[in-house]
């Protein structure tokens, strides 16, 4: 999911070189990985695994600070929310993440 303050312009290169070890490492197990551009990414997300006939979505924990989940909202919360259809599994951050 690419947002427009998440644009590849815009994000250092060591999360850009994570980011495409994940999407390598989930390629390997056999997922299929796709791209999506929003400025909404929980709409967009929901959308695409309805009309997709997704049955499983997988989302990090968010590592925004508690507060501006609660300002904002977050994609997890609206996911819990509208996403009815599909089973959700959340994975926590590593400590390397964390940190």
């Amino acid at each position: 999911m690419e947002t427009p303050d998440e644009a590849p312009n815009l994000i250092d290169s060591e999360a850009q070189r994570h980011l495409l070890a994940n999407v390598e490492k989930a390629r390997e197990l056999g997922a299929e990985v796709v791209r999506l551009k929003s400025d909404e990414p929980a709409h967009a997300l929901l959308d695409f695994a309805r009309t997709h006939g997704v049955a499983h979505v997988i989302v990090g924990r968010s590592m925004q600070p508690w507060w501006k989940q609660v300002l904002r909202g977050s994609v997890l919360t609206q996911f819990l929310r509208e996403g009815t259809d599909f089973d959700l599994h959340v994975v926590a951050a590593t400590d390397e993440e964390r940190a």
